[in-house]
């Protein structure tokens, strides 16, 4: 097999395998930002970019016309920039060394809908309006 066949099968091979953790691991994982990571997604363009121009430059030295060359690029630039979010969920865990803890808040029912916590030292939450979903839990509920 010639070195640009060889190439084009080990890009496709990369492309398949992260969309295909791209779709599988949300359904498995039960990660998430609590906050919106702002300085991740600059990161993780950057990335893409990288990715996009490195195998645009790749394909075109084993001679690829150039077309080809910047579209595949781009496709797997934008899913290893995309993969990069479960991937950095999953290094958030890895390295965050108290790991997830649940707490018990209370909800109280006024407006806007307080959740107080039950333990002290934790901030309450107030920010719900208060809608009939909240009515259904009654006073003094508790998640």
């Amino acid at each position: 097999m010639s070195n640009l066949k060889t190439l084009k099968a080990g890009i496709a091979v990369v492309f398949v395998a992260l969309v295909a953790y791209m779709v599988v691991d949300p359904l498995l994982s039960r990660e998430v930002f609590t906050t919106e990571p702002k300085r991740l997604f600059p990161v993780l363009a950057l990335l893409g970019i990288a990715t996009s121009a490195l195998c645009a430059w790749m394909l075109r030295r084993a001679g690829s016309p150039t077309a080809e060359a910047i579209m595949v690029g781009i496709m797997l630039g934008l899913t290893v920039g995309a993969a990069g979010y479960p991937t950095s969920l999953h290094l958030n865990r890895l390295l965050d060394g108290a790991g997830l803890k649940s707490y018990e808040y209370r909800v109280v029912l006024a407006e806007p809908v307080v959740f107080e916590p039950v333990e002290s030292g934790l901030p309450k939450i107030d920010y719900f309006k208060r809608t009939a979903y909240w009515e259904r839990l009654g006073p003094d509920a508790r998640i």
